[in-house]
């Protein structure tokens, strides 16, 4: 997983030829670059933001094999990766965020600051069900479904579920405003 995030140097706009649409090579490994640099770091987010649903993804599936086999050690292991992903992430879309501000689109950097805040938002509330189902789980003392502790952690858990849906939708709309800026 952790070459799944490795820096991606065209995510900062390095590593393109800077010649005219000159192909390098067999021609079916490079596409060619739009030459507004708006699409073009539109393009950059859309994929920063592909690598976060990813590294959601995965978060969540090792977070459900954490729970069936206990194994906490690659369970945090798996958080390290997951957090780096995420922060390696988070820096380039702040670079794309500069890199729009530059070119006088504030508007869109603004909407790269909301999905940063969405993203935020929806990581905290990830973590919070991820600690409340251990919570509920963990506890060894024969309860009731009824149970007042039991209801309350199962309360608070389906808030923090809504709250991963509210961001995770908030963080699909403002994508799918950057897909309409490329029509």
């Amino acid at each position: 997983m952790a070459d799944a995030h490795a820096h991606d140097h065209t995510a900062h706009g390095e590593g393109h030829g800077h010649g005219h649409g000159h192909a390098h090579g067999d021609g079916a490994s490079q596409a060619a670059e739009p030459e507004d640099p708006v699409i073009t770091a539109i393009g950059h987010i859309q994929k920063l933001q592909n690598q976060r649903e990813e590294t959601h993804f995965l978060f969540q599936r090792g977070f459900g094999e954490f729970l069936s086999d206990k194994d906490f050690e690659r369970y945090k292991l798996l958080a390290h990766e997951v957090t780096e992903g995420f922060k390696q992430v988070s820096e380039d879309m702040l670079f794309q965020k500069s890199r729009l501000e530059e070119l006088k689109r504030t508007d869109l950097a603004e909407m790269v600051q909301d999905l940063q805040a969405a993203e935020h938002d929806r990581l905290k509330a990830v973590s919070k069900v991820q600690m409340l189902e251990q919570e509920i789980r963990g506890n060894d003392v024969p309860c009731n479904p009824g149970d007042d502790v039991i209801v309350d952690l199962a309360e608070q858990k389906r808030d923090a579920e809504r709250l991963v849906k509210q961001a995770a939708q908030i963080a699909a709309d403002i994508m799918a405003d950057f897909n309409y800026e490329l029509d």
